[in-house]
Order: C-alpha cells, then sequence, then structure tokens
C-alpha cells in the first residue's frame, strides 16, 4: 500500500531531487571553503564566506531530510534515531556558526563541535539501519563513513593537513550522499 494510500503525503518527487542537489551542494561549499580558506579560523568573519557558511549545515540537512523521507518505510528505529539526531546536530552546527560569525564569541563554536558529534553519531545509527536494511546497495556505508569522517577534523585537527584531507572527504562524501539521493527521488513513484 503507498503512502498516498495510507493517507500520508508524500513530496514531489521535484522536491526530493531538489533535496539531493542541496546535499551536494552543501558538500560542494563545504569542500570549497576547506580548500580554498584553508587557514581559516575564528574569530570570525575573516572573508565573506563566512558569513554564510551556516547556511552549509542547512543544505546538508535537506539532503539528510530527503534521503529520510525517500527511505523512511525501511527505515525504522535506529534509522529514525539517526534521521532525529542528525538533523538536531546539523542544526547545531548551523547555529553554532551562525552565532559565531554574529556574536563573534568563541564559546558559541563549542555548539557547532557538539554538533558534529551529535550529526556523527546520528549519521553512524543511519548508516548502521542503511546496511541491515540494505538501502543503497552497493552504497550501504556511505552514512556510517559520513559518520565516521565527521568528528575526526576535531578530534585529529592539530594538524593543519589532516584537518584539510579530513574535512574534503566529509565534503565529497556529502556531494555522492547528494547524487544517491537524487537517483532515489528518481524511483520514487510520484
Amino acid at each position: 500500500m503507498s503512502a498516498a494510500a495510507k493517507g500520508r503525503t508524500v513530496p514531489p518527487r521535484n522536491l526530493l531531487r531538489a533535496s539531493g542537489a542541496a546535499a551536494s551542494l552543501g558538500g560542494v561549499l563545504w569542500t570549497a571553503k576547506v580548500v580554498l580558506d584553508p587557514n581559516d579560523a575564528p574569530p570570525w568573519p575573516n572573508d565573506p564566506f563566512d558569513a554564510l557558511f551556516f547556511l552549509v549545515p542547512l543544505l546538508l540537512a535537506a539532503g539528510l531530510f530527503g534521503f529520510f523521507t525517500i527511505y523512511k518505510e525501511r527505515l525504522k528505529g535506529l534509522g529514525q534515531s539517526g534521521f532525529t539526531q542528525g538533523i538536531v546536530g546539523l542544526g547545531l552546527l548551523a547555529g553554532g556558526f551562525f552565532g559565531a560569525y554574529t556574536l563573534g564569541e568563541e564559546p558559541i563554536l563549542r555548539a557547532a563541535s557538539f554538533g558534529f558529534f551529535i550529526l556523527a553519531f546520528g549519521l553512524v545509527l543511519l548508516g548502521y539501519a542503511a546496511i541491515t536494511e540494505d538501502v543503497l546497495p552497493r552504497w550501504n556505508w556511505l552514512p556510517i563513513a559520513l559518520g565516521a569522517v565527521a568528528p575526526l577534523g576535531i578530534l585529529i585537527g592539530s594538524e593543519a593537513w589532516i584537518r584539510i584531507v579530513i574535512s574534503v572527504f566529509f565534503g565529497v562524501g556529502w556531494v555522492l550522499f547528494g547524487v544517491l539521493v537524487w537517483r532515489g527521488a528518481e524511483e520514487t513513484k510520484n
């Protein structure tokens, strides 16, 4: 029985595609920020891109929302928990970036760091659910890999080149995640 027949509305396919495009754009912007401005550190803003960087986690959240919307029938329990924690983590990340930009306070960046850890844990749960339900054949490992990479930049980030490499992997992973959401939207019936 389809979701529409059960009385639930299914977002239009174009909206789901847009969420995949948003995740890919967020991944590209994340990677561009790290590659083009590798020595960027608080106090912000150091450049015009810092003013809008809080939008990147919101783009990633749109992609995560699209992914969960497409596969929510198969992602029960841990998948739902992982999705919720991922959205909360991305919200803290966006809030931390926005607060650091507008208020210029270093402690607000700690909210962003905490958001990374919540996001990482949520992605690991979502990835485990994707693996057990075989949601993304051949790509089941991607959400769990994103969850594993997310906190490494904070934990091992004292070396600049390591932080750059980890951040590039994180951004490229989100680009790929967005492409998978786009492909998943193509397979939905609408």
